[in-house]
């Protein structure tokens, strides 16, 4: 079992983690549970850093040359429009 092939549950599971482990800590304790949620928010954003790295790519982003309308040489395609209406106005 490697971290790359459960990655994404860890993600989801962790904090989840991290909520029940403050939840059972003592009331008084304010300054541990504050350090806790630290470390577990922390741990977090330390993987899914890694994801994104292993990933190869930045979520929701696409290079240029593979993006919707793109050509096989890398050059966009244009639709035409040029946000001006066609014909004549009365």
């Amino acid at each position: 079992m490697s971290l790359n092939t459960h990655l994404l549950s860890l993600l989801v599971l962790l904090p989840v983690a991290g909520a029940v482990l403050v939840a059972v800590t003592r009331r008084e304790s304010e300054s541990l549970q504050k350090a806790l949620g630290l470390a577990v928010s922390g741990v977090a954003f330390a993987l899914s850093l890694l994801l994104v790295v292993r990933s190869g790519t930045w979520p929701g982003c696409s290079s240029p040359s593979s993006g919707p309308g793109s050509r096989p040489g890398g050059s966009a395609t244009t639709s035409g429009w040029t946000g001006s209406r066609s014909g004549s106005s009365s």
